[in-house]
């Protein structure tokens, strides 16, 4: 089946809106003229269709204008008025609508649907009132009825009839506009309760004759319950029941000169800038907490307070030991919460005249997500180090030197020869086991460096005079594979050692920390770029291993430069795993 042309398409949509639209002011204009004649109020009939009109243009778009015009068309020719009042009064309307919708719209944007206090700041302060003002300008000098006479005769037809229409929209198109979600868990039992609650107070001041301010009690209550959502519903609903039961002559509105409009128009006028805004403000207050709250719940937060009459007041979870240093301003400290990893930052609000805090404010931030991460990510990383030292730690240039050396003396001296391949062979398979453990103990590690000196030594048929310094305890230290060995392989391929200058090597114990220090006569020359050799890849290994924990320096101390390599003597956590 082919697909119908997309102008088509908008033509249909354009139509089903301007129809919709054109029901819903037919359906208001009823109202109106009912409420106008019915209850014999001397109140504008249009009053609730231009707030219906309005909401239509803003939640369909502005197709809905051509329905608006046909909806108070059909009105007037229902009603019998002059073909003239017929034709052209519904254009006042429409302009009236359009420049609502317009002022509307400059407020919130594209938003189809209002639900913030900008929002119905922009209609009771501006939408409701200058486009009334306007159209009744309009009407009450263009618009002639049956006998010729003005449609708005005088100042207070005028003032009336801006009155009407301005309420109609502060009032009505609010109402139109928010259902434009299901609302929050537990939001229809609070409306419930001010529906209830309104009802009561309308039975007192209608049935009762008590005070009709009585009826904006319940509606602003429920403006802080239910937000906007309820509040524009119930403040529609509350002006309906004042016109319509004081145009039958019930309720404390009505005199024995008739219905008091000031006192009605109050009423709409509280209702309007009063209770609307307040709804307007709770929920967004309200729907800002439950981001916050939410956030919070994201991210491991929880907000905190201290002060030295009450204590701390924290929501859930037994209080950390230490939340603040007293003597500091601001900071932040490591704790814990609820058994898990917390970091805690703190503000001094105020102090005593002795320098004691007296109020303290600040967050909880639940710090084990994020070591996970961390953990995460550097065991990545030590996996990607360990098998670049992998491929790079078994110095290949030693060995293409080595069998280069080897070759030369195979045929003079074959037992020299043998014993230095059963070393190279020793070595490659040494090395090469140590990769497959994080670490391994110091005598182990010195072994290798042995290994590699002598085969240094056999290269260079002269010997490398060392001194060594282990100390017992150090023996047995862990230390990961082949660590030690970089910094001596460096020392030797950038160093001076001869018998006025020995290699140096010196590991000892301290603390609990591992302290080895390799020391070699030469000059420090600059870093590589990017810490690609091997001081950097070590440096790379150290961090992955044991974070912030290890460390390795290299500086120039007098002709000699010495590397200095610190670590936990025991071995990090996970040893034993397979890299």
């Amino acid at each position: 089946m082919p697909s119908l042309p997309g102008s088509f398409l908008h033509l249909t949509s354009a139509l089903a809106k301007a129809l919709a639209a054109a029901g819903c002011v037919v359906a208001a204009s009823f109202v109106g003229l009912w409420v106008a004649t019915g209850t014999q109020l001397v109140i504008s009939p249009f009053w609730p269709a231009s707030g219906v009109a309005v909401g239509a243009v803003l939640l369909w778009g502005w197709p809905a204008l051509a329905g608006v015009y046909a909806g108070v068309l059909a009105s007037n020719l229902f009603n019998g008025m002059p073909v003239q009042f017929v034709l052209v009064g519904p254009l006042g309307l429409v302009a009236e609508t359009a420049l609502a919708t317009a002022i509307v719209r400059a407020a919130i944007g594209k938003r189809a649907r209002l639900d913030d206090l900008r929002g119905i700041l922009a209609i009771v302060l501006g939408a409701a009132w200058l486009p009334p003002f306007l159209n009744a300008l309009i009407c009450g000098r263009y618009l002639k009825l049956a006998d010729g006479s003005p449609f708005l005769g005088n100042e207070s037809d005028i003032l009336r009839f801006v009155l009407a229409n301005g309420f109609g929209i502060a009032l009505i198109t609010p109402a139109m506009l928010v259902w434009w979600r299901s609302p929050v868990s537990g939001w229809w039992w609070r409306f419930i309760m001010v529906f209830a609650a309104t009802a009561a107070a309308t039975w007192l001041a209608f049935g009762l004759g008590q005070p009709a301010f009585l009826l904006v009690i319940p509606v602003l209550a429920g403006a802080v319950a239910t937000g906007l959502r309820g509040t524009s519903v119930m403040s529609a609903i509350t002006a309906l029941v004042i016109v319509v039961l004081s145009g039958m002559g019930f309720g404390p509105l009505v005199t024995p000169q008739g219905v008091d409009y000031s006192r009605v128009y109050a009423l709409f006028a509280l209702l309007a800038f009063g209770v609307l805004p307040v709804g307007a403000a709770s929920g967004e207050y309200r729907r800002l907490l439950r981001q916050r709250r939410a956030a919070e719940q994201a991210a491991g937060l929880r907000f905190w307070e201290w002060n030295d009459t009450e204590g701390l007041r924290i929501d859930g979870g037994e209080a950390p030991e230490k939340l603040f240093d007293a003597a500091k301003d601001r900071g932040s400290l490591e704790t814990k919460f609820d058994g898990s990893a917390a970091l805690s930052f703190w503000q001094t609000v105020t102090r005593r005249a002795d320098g004691s805090p007296r109020e303290v404010a600040g967050m909880l931030i639940d710090a084990s997500e994020r070591l996970q991460l961390e953990e995460t990510r550097r065991t990545a990383w030590k996996s990607e180090v360990e098998l670049r030292n992998l491929r790079s730690s078994l110095t290949p240039h030693l060995l293409f030197n080595c069998l280069a050396a080897v070759r030369g003396i195979v045929r003079t001296d074959p037992e020299k020869a043998r014993k230095f391949i059963d070393t190279l062979s020793g070595f490659l398979r040494e090395s090469t086991n140590a990769q497959g453990r994080e670490t391994v103990p110091m005598h182990e590690e010195w072994q290798l460096c042995e290994d590699f000196l002598s085969l240094q030594s056999f290269r260079y048929e002269r010997d490398l005079p060392r001194m060594i310094e282990i100390e017992g305890p150090a023996h047995h230290a862990q230390v990961p594979p082949m660590m030690l060995l970089n910094l001596v392989e460096n020392a030797v391929k950038h160093g001076e050692i001869t018998q006025q200058h020995p290699l140096a090597v010196n590991v000892r114990l301290e603390n609990g920390r591992l302290v080895a220090e390799v020391r070699n006569h030469g000059n420090l020359g600059p870093e590589p770029q990017g810490r690609t050799g091997g001081f950097g890849m070590a440096c790379a290994r150290l961090h992955a291993a044991y974070g912030p924990n290890a460390s390795l320096a290299i500086r120039q101390d007098g002709e000699d430069v010495a590397a200095r390599l610190e670590l936990p003597a025991a071995p990090p956590a996970g040893e034993g795993r397979p890299v």
